[in-house]
């Protein structure tokens, strides 16, 4: 809330690579600072690409196999799903979808035959339902890719069509949508215009400076007509400025371009 660096600690870096790959273990607010060499300037040109953190776990299936998601109503209404339903012909190849333990193989309620994997990394447990046979023993390490099973329609699926449930654990169900799907297309990436960025801004208008980007944030302070704030910081939707006192907040840039 104050602003201050010293709430943040440096979770990843690179020095000269051009590309900068980190996992989230938490929800949080991170920031990506960019550090010419001394004495030096230049533009830079950014892309960040969200990817998911699991390989797909059906092979040569994607999202559109996906037809029963986390949440949809089962029993009536009675209980709710824990995963998502993967849809594939009989015999598919199920993969590990990252590197893990096995931790059980066997028949297990209305899983049928059922398969849990430990990923210690993340902390979590990766469970795979309805399987028609295995290709794994308890114990056995996997990779990512390594076939573990295959599609059936074992336990409770007996009266639909071969699919398999996946499941992920952690402290409770975890919806795997976003850790096997990507959440942007790629052939879209996040771009900005930067030519904002150090401009000195004298307002026409009296405006509100918020507290943070969020249309319900608090009014940090007034700003009136020909006070003058300089552009330091923009994304799609808001610009950060600065007074000539050191106060600071943002604006949404549409009352900037106006």
């Amino acid at each position: 809330e104050s602003d201050s660096l010293g709430q943040y600690k440096q979770v990843a870096s690179a020095d000269s690579t051009l590309q900068l790959g980190f996992e989230p273990r938490k929800n949080a607010e991170y920031i990506l600072r960019l550090q010419p060499e001394l004495l030096r300037g230049g533009q830079f040109t950014i892309t960040i690409e969200t990817v998911p953190t699991l390989e797909f776990p059906v092979t040569g299936k994607n999202k559109t196999a996906i037809l029963s998601v986390f949440g949809d109503p089962r029993d009536g209404g009675k209980r709710v799903h824990h995963g998502v339903d993967i849809f594939a012909k009989r015999h598919t190849p199920i993969i590990a979808p990252v590197e893990a333990r096995v931790r059980f193989v066997g028949t297990r309620g209305i899983g049928g035959e059922v398969i849990w994997l430990r990923d210690s990394k993340r902390g979590s447990s990766l469970y795979f339902a309805h399987l028609q046979d295995f290709k794994v023993k308890r114990g056995d390490k996997v990779h990512p890719g390594a076939t573990i099973g295959t599609v059936g329609n074992s336990g409770k699926a007996r009266t639909t069509a071969p699919h398999k449930h996946f499941g992920i654990y952690k402290n409770g169900p975890v919806d795997p949508y976003p850790f096997i799907v990507p959440e942007y297309d790629r052939s879209d990436p996040f771009s900005l215009d930067t030519t904002l960025l150090g401009k000195t801004l004298t307002l026409t208008s009296e405006k509100f400076l918020k507290a943070a980007m969020s249309k319900s944030a608090v009014s940090r302070d007034t700003l009136k007509v020909e006070d003058e704030v300089q552009i330091v910081a923009v994304n799609h939707d808001y610009v950060r400025v600065e007074k000539s006192d050191g106060g600071f907040g943002f604006l949404e840039r549409g009352e900037v371009l106006k």
